[in-house]
């Protein structure tokens, strides 16, 4: 996914979506960056956010054999 940020009206500069939270962003960077075996508990909804959140921690080797999906909304912070 990508979104546009605007610092300024004349400016347009693109970014990247990941998945993350503090915590995840801490297992993916283990498990990408040191080769270390991790995994997450928890739970993501079967939304969009919840199939960006899955990719990416799955693309980085990170086991996701505890995590739910659940109905809904998977919780967003900007």
């Amino acid at each position: 996914m990508n979104a546009q940020i605007l610092p300024c009206r004349d400016d347009l500069s693109s970014i990247r979506t990941i998945a993350g939270g503090s915590v995840a962003n801490t297992i993916r960077g283990l498990s990408a960056g040191f080769g270390i075996s991790t995994g997450i508990i928890g739970a993501c909804g079967d939304d969009s956010q919840g199939v960006l959140f899955v990719s990416n921690m799955s693309f980085s080797g990170v086991d996701l054999t505890r995590l739910r999906t659940k109905k809904g909304h998977t919780a967003q912070v900007v």
